[in-house]
């Protein structure tokens, strides 16, 4: 069983995955460093997932997130961190969704745009009027990532570990 971690940009699910992992044995795994590897490989190019973004565009991008989300299906006994809209634009394997536990870490807007401010803005969110293109983009996403989820657990500003134990004993004995 896998579980996946949820949600949008900043809310914790590379942060909380590893620590997730590691108190349950899993092994951790982030969809945005899957991207990266396979790009490099593909095309020899080393850059992270935003410079990836910004050179090659939006469908370049994409296609590589739907490489990674099958590349998933193949994968038991991990914890996943997947990037802010890569189950929101591909299909989940039914293979996939049956051996994972959705988890949608559900955290404040005021919380997430600062964050995302501290750490860059992105470039697709840059275009414009950041707060206006983020709040209609976390409208447009959040009950999107609800649909989506087994579990909504929504996070604000909780010490890792106690999000991690929140977590752990909710897919504890959960079957699928």
């Amino acid at each position: 069983m896998n579980i996946m971690l949820i949600g949008f940009k900043s809310c914790g699910k590379s942060t909380v995955g590893a620590a997730l992992a590691e108190r349950l044995a899993l092994t951790f795994v982030d969809t945005d460093q899957l991207l990266e590897a396979k790009h490099t490989a593909q095309t020899g190019e080393i850059g992270s997932f935003r410079e990836i973004y910004r050179q090659r565009g939006a469908d370049y991008f994409s296609s590589l997130e739907r490489q990674v989300v099958a590349d998933l299906a193949h994968l038991n006994g991990y914890v996943i961190a997947t990037g802010g809209r890569t189950l929101l634009d591909h299909p989940l394997p039914d293979e996939l969704r049956a051996n994972a536990t959705i988890v949608y870490l559900d955290a404040p807007p005021e919380i997430l745009m600062a964050r995302i401010s501290a750490g860059g803005i992105p470039a697709f969110l840059a275009q414009g009027d950041f707060e206006t293109n983020f709040r209609v983009l976390y409208q447009e996403r959040r009950p999107r990532y609800e649909h989506l989820a087994d579990i909504t657990l929504p996070v604000d500003r909780q010490p890792v570990e106690a999000i991690v134990a929140a977590i752990a004993t909710l897919v504890t004995g959960r079957t699928k």
